[in-house]
């Protein structure tokens, strides 16, 4: 499936990208700090990413309060395999 981004998302999208090679694990509030999103906006900012299966929940279930998000590839670069 092809995605269509809009300049805007675009220059955000890199701007979290570029931010994720200094702290790969995330949560809600280093989005709302870096793009100036609402916490709403960041969600969904989060969300594609998931989608896009560049983040990764790190829990799962009901109990998510305090979630954060990993750049899983980019850690595993790092991993002692």
């Amino acid at each position: 499936m092809k995605q269509i981004f809009s300049s805007r998302a675009l220059r955000f999208g890199f701007s979290l990208l570029t931010n994720l090679y200094s702290m790969p694990v995330v949560g809600v509030a280093d989005i709302v700090k870096w793009t100036g999103f609402t916490q709403k906006g960041s969600y969904k900012a989060i969300d594609r990413l998931v989608g896009l299966h560049i983040l990764k929940p790190m829990k799962t279930g009901e109990s998510v309060y305090g979630q954060k998000w990993m750049y899983e590839d980019y850690l595993g670069l790092f991993a002692d395999d």
